[in-house]
């Protein structure tokens, strides 16, 4: 048997999601970057997006397999994503994200994306620092979001049964039974 690994929602697409969403919602000419926090830097303001998987669930939902004898098996998983804000108004940035979050049509993309939002895992935190002689202004908070883990394998497919055996109509009487199917 051999299989191939993909995801319902793999990174790039993640990485698209939410750029799009924080793009939208965060201020006008505001770059996003998908990135660590320590990456190299835009100019600013800017947004920084890092997204880690918090859990897998420990069972898979085998799926039937299709004609080919290819079969799905689904793995729940929650995705952690944090947001730094960098630049003047670094927390109205992180307002405006959290706000939208109570919207139903900002859920409503999140779900047609197979990307459904979860909550809020910390609120908004001032990370407001010093960066050599001047002041930077930041601001962080961490979302949860669900996504499927799809592994895809080839389990084969059963092309025929052959059998025969007793079947117990009523307590009194037997049938005998003899069966045959293939594909």
């Amino acid at each position: 048997m051999s299989g191939s690994t993909g995801a319902a929602v793999n990174d790039t697409e993640i990485k698209t999601i939410v750029q799009k969403w924080a793009q939208d919602f965060s201020a006008e000419n505001v770059t996003v970057v998908f990135a660590n926090q320590n990456a190299p830097r835009p100019a600013y303001p800017y947004i920084t997006v890092h997204k880690t998987v918090s859990a897998e669930t420990e069972h898979s939902t085998i799926e039937p397999p299709n004609d080919e004898g290819m079969a799905d098996m689904v793995d729940d998983q929650t995705i952690s994503i944090s947001l730094q804000s960098f630049g003047d108004g670094a927390a109205d940035i992180m307002e405006n994200l959290r706000n939208s979050l109570k919207k139903v049509t900002t859920l409503q993309y999140f779900r047609d994306k197979e990307m459904p939002f979860i909550r809020i895992l910390s609120g908004i935190n001032d990370l407001t620092t010093v960066i050599g002689s001047r002041q930077e202004e930041r601001a962080g908070m961490d979302l949860e979001f669900r996504a499927a883990n799809v592994v895809t394998d080839d389990v084969g497919l059963i092309e025929s049964v052959f059998g025969s055996g007793e079947f117990e109509k009523t307590s009194i009487e037997t049938v005998d039974v003899t069966f045959e199917t293939g594909v």
